[in-house]
């Protein structure tokens, strides 16, 4: 699993692996696919995740 730095959205600038903070927050996160349809958990590539506090990051599971 990756974190995609957020600095921009139209291009990826940096990929990381994921900390085991964000892997935490996945169970408490609403997931969503690129196209916008929520999932029950995180799915083969992109994820957008969105937060308890607001925040959304863009994980790419391989």
């Amino acid at each position: 699993m990756y974190l995609i730095d957020k600095s921009s959205s139209t291009r990826i600038k940096e990929v990381k692996d994921a900390p085991k903070s964000l892997l935490q927050m996945l169970s408490q996160s609403e997931i969503y696919d690129a196209n916008g349809k929520r999932l029950p958990s995180v799915q083969q590539g992109l994820n957008i995740v969105k937060s308890d506090d607001g925040s959304v990051r863009k994980v790419m599971v391989k």
